[in-house]
């Protein structure tokens, strides 16, 4: 009995095994998928499913439909029947335009009795295109813009804009040539010719498709008369006075011909109105008139006027404010002494003592020319202080003035020169030795400077040049023209010596360097023979040199300078220029144009024939030009070149960089940048970039929050940082209109955003490799059990004293008790298992 309930028991144990990897008999039946929907028209769709037929010969398809969400009442549309898997499709027509509809798939079969659905999905017909008519625009006595604006493109067809127009209650439409639209947004036209004083109606009309016509709404406008004035807004608004401005306009020819007088008339609440001195008109333009007297702080209408022979006409009243009167104190230049160049702070304390608050627009000069304005509201009674940073370009005396709605004050401010040291010929050179000089030519704000002079091998760079002992100049030996220094230095033999004077000041911080001589080609030059110190001769290609100023005292410098010569080493006549630009960076915006003018000096020892400069940019050649192509320069003259740098319309925005090359010896280069600015209107789509990547922020974050749980993502974290940073310094840029910069950190924060979902993307990758193998483990256990189940054979019978069903089941049965017996040996070993029933 007891071996009866184990061999129960492992049946059981191996039935239950084979009956979980067996697939399920309801996997014959269909299944069915919806798909998404495709072709989806103003009116029409195409609805689509996948179906998989299973074990049932025939599946009757259709599919469900309803507006909004599926309901117990909803449409059904047969399609049709199928016998394997695979897709099938219906197209549904008249349905409401710019509708949404939910939709599924379903089969059905056992005539009816059995059916399975899909998944609801959903999708939205397109909106036929509507229209809006706006109010005209730009109405003159024989024009008018009229204006339309579109509200849906639809997705197919570009859409015609254009417009009905006729004189009120008289004649048939008339209909402007219009343009294609591809896009929802505002559009006009022009209409010319009209008649002067005279209603009009208009519409705006669209038409798409296969002839189809919206329009909209009728409106009117009226052309002005034949000749008329229009009232401009006022300006250079004070506490007692303002510029009243209006403009007549009209037929050119009827000016003239009859009287044409134009005024204003302004008032105030309470009071009549007062009319300004008649002028006459022989021409249409502006014209204006300043009004003085008036009551501070007091609003204020007035209009044009237009004076003919039989009528007066007038122009749209406008109404302005008179400034409260204010009080302007504590103008101050910080500090009072600069240097040319160096920025400096000048503010002033604008006190309104008016009683309401007003918004006033501050002005600051530099003699005469307006340097910056400033706007500023400041409460009645309220005091702001006002402040800006400029710097000036050229030493002398120069008067600073503020001033607010008419009233002024002013300070003054000296601007110096720098300290500035020249490189002076060498007093005397022996074979080891030579006498330095130098000449200090502008000693600035300073009580005194420090001067030496840096000397060394031409071949090394001047950084590691050696340092003479350094000597004091103060400012009154400067006024007194005892400028120049000299230091005697020890030099080397055979060795090619450069060296330059220096200036320091402000404790050493800052300094000025004289331009680099040569000790030796500083004191020869080509030319025909003509010495005295130390006399002539002939060298190769029956060239001359000849000594320049070199003294008596320098015997042994003049046979050094000979031997030399003689060895054919051609010696004299070293060229050097000096470069300074005006702007390091030229901003321009795209269509329009910008200068930088660069200085070139010639600091050599020879006069250079046809100097010329080059341009070697990340951009195209017909952005910028150079004038003038190339020009020669004299020893201690200078020369400019002007590059007018001119980005086409729709350049791309950002920072180009830019080398300088001068040559025809390469003799210097000097670097720079061009930043090129948008065109007005195109800042919104660098803000609408920014915005889209800064919207994908927080998507980024959720997946770097999920993959922080799982795993080690500090590498992914120092990117999101710098993602962030990048994503901050566009925003700042934006917020103060520099969108050059913007459109750079946007570019580098699109560039990061795509690396960071590149390494996340990787990441989940490797996460998912071991669910992978756990996988395939299970699907391999399944797949060994169904081969077992098929290489068992067929069952012939039970017999319940036997416990077996055939031959070959009973030899496997056997086994398999003596393996069971070898492991209840193996664990349990010679004790007895009563009460223990073993369970495979």
């Amino acid at each position: 009995m007891k071996k009866l309930e184990k061999s129960m028991a492992f049946g059981s144990f191996i039935l239950l095994a084979a009956l979980l990897m067996i697939p399920l008999a309801s996997a014959d039946d269909p299944e069915i998928e919806t798909l998404d929907a495709e072709e989806v028209n103003y009116t029409s769709a195409t609805l689509r499913g996948w179906v998989n037929t299973g074990d049932i010969e025939e599946v009757n398809l259709s599919f469900h439909y309803e507006e909004d969400e599926l309901s117990e009442d909803l449409e059904e549309v047969y399609v049709g029947t199928m016998e394997d898997a695979g897709t099938f499709n219906k197209t549904i027509n008249g349905l409401d335009n710019d509708t949404t509809y939910e939709f599924r798939a379903v089969a059905k079969w056992n005539e009816g009795l059995n059916s399975t659905e899909g998944n609801v999905f959903e999708f939205t017909t397109e909106a036929y295109p509507s229209v809006e008519t706006k109010d005209a625009e730009d109405i003159t006595h024989n024009s008018a813009v009229l204006k339309g604006n579109l509200t849906e493109t639809g997705v197919e067809d570009d859409v015609n804009t254009y417009f009905n127009w006729t004189e009120d209650g008289e004649g048939e439409w008339q209909e402007t040539e219009g343009k294609e639209v591809t896009e929802e947004g505002s559009f006009d036209e022009e209409l010319e010719g009209l008649d002067y004083d005279t209603k009009y109606e208009f519409r705006a009309v669209i038409g798409w498709g296969d002839e189809n016509v919206t329009e909209g709404d009728i409106q009117t406008f009226e052309t002005e008369p034949e000749i008329y004035v229009r009232t401009l807004e006022p300006e250079e608004i004070t506490t007692n006075s303002a510029l009243l401005r209006g403009e007549l306009l009209g037929n050119e020819g009827k000016i003239g011909e009859e009287l044409t007088n134009v005024s204003f008339k302004y008032l105030t609440t309470g009071e009549d109105p007062v009319e300004t001195e008649e002028e006459s008109m022989d021409s249409t333009g502006k014209f204006s008139s300043t009004v003085t007297g008036l009551d501070s702080e007091t609003e204020y209408t007035f209009r044009a006027i237009l004076e003919l022979e039989e009528e007066t006409r007038e122009g749209d009243s406008i109404k302005f404010s008179t400034a409260p009167e204010v009080e302007l104190d504590n103008l101050e230049a910080d500090p009072k002494e600069v240097y040319v160049d160096e920025q400096f702070d000048i503010s002033v304390d604008v006190e309104n003592l008016g009683e309401n608050e007003y918004e006033y627009d501050v002005v600051f000069y530099v003699d005469g020319s307006e340097e910056d304005v400033k706007t500023v509201t400041i409460s009645g009674g309220g005091t702001e202080t006002v402040k800006i940073n400029t710097s000036i370009s050229s030493s002398g005396d120069y008067e600073i003035e503020v001033e607010v709605v008419g009233e002024s004050i002013d300070t003054e401010v000296e601007v110096y020169n720098t300290p500035e040291v020249y490189s002076l010929t060498p007093v005397e050179i022996g074979s080891d030795y030579a006498v330095l000089k130098g000449e200090v030519v502008e000693i600035g704000l300073e009580e005194d400077v420090r001067v030496f002079f840096r000397y060394g091998d031409q071949e090394e760079d001047e950084e590691y040049w050696a340092e003479s002992g350094k000597q004091t100049i103060d400012y009154k030996d400067f006024l007194m023209g005892y400028g120049t220094f000299e230091k005697e230095v020890s030099l080397e033999v055979d060795i090619e010596y450069g060296y330059k004077a220096v200036l320091t000041w402000d404790g050493g911080d800052r300094e000025d360097t004289g331009s680099t001589r040569n000790l030796a080609p500083d004191a020869c030059y080509y030319g025909e023979w003509e010495n005295v110190t130390c006399g002539g001769w002939e060298c190769d290609d029956d060239e001359v040199y000849q000594i320049k100023e070199v003294t008596d005292a320098s015997p042994d410098f003049c046979r050094d300078i000979q031997e030399r010569c003689l060895s054919a080493e051609d010696y004299c006549g070293e060229p050097d220029i000096d470069v300074e630009q005006e702007r390091n960076i030229v901003n321009v915006t795209a269509g329009e144009w910008q200068t930088n003018n660069i200085t070139v000096e010639n600091t050599g020892t020879r006069d250079l024939k046809g100097l010329n400069m080059g341009l070697e940019a990340g951009f195209p050649e017909d952005w910028f030009s150079i004038q003038p192509s190339n020009f020669d320069l004299d020893q201690k003259d200078s020369g400019d070149f002007m590059v007018n740098f001119t980005p086409l319309e729709g350049a791309p925005v950002g920072k180009y960089p830019i080398n300088y090359t001068f040559g025809p010896e390469n003799l210097e280069s000097a670097g720079g940048e061009l930043w090129v600015h948008p065109q007005e209107g195109d800042e919104v789509g660098i803000e609408e970039r920014y915005q889209s990547i800064e919207d994908d922020t927080e998507y980024l974050e959720d997946r770097f929050q999920k993959l922080a749980k799982e795993t080690d993502v500090d590498h992914v974290d120092q990117k999101l940082s710098n993602f962030r940073s990048l994503l901050t310094a566009a925003e700042e840029a934006i917020g103060r209109d520099d969108y050059v910069t913007a459109e750079e950190k946007i570019s580098e924060a699109e560039s990061l955003r795509f690396e960071i979902i590149e390494e996340m993307d990787r990441i989940e990758e490797e996460l998912a490799i071991p669910w992978l193998w756990i996988l395939s483990g299970v699907l391999g256990i399944i797949l060994v059990g169904l081969l077992i189940y098929m290489l068992l054979p067929p069952k012939e019978g039970y017999d319940p004293d036997k416990g077996y069903s055939s031959p070959s089941q009973k030899s496997t049965r056997e086994n398999f008790g003596d393996l069971k017996e070898k492991v209840k040996e193996k664990v349990f070993g010679d004790e007895e298992d009563e009460g223990y029933t073993y369970k495979g």
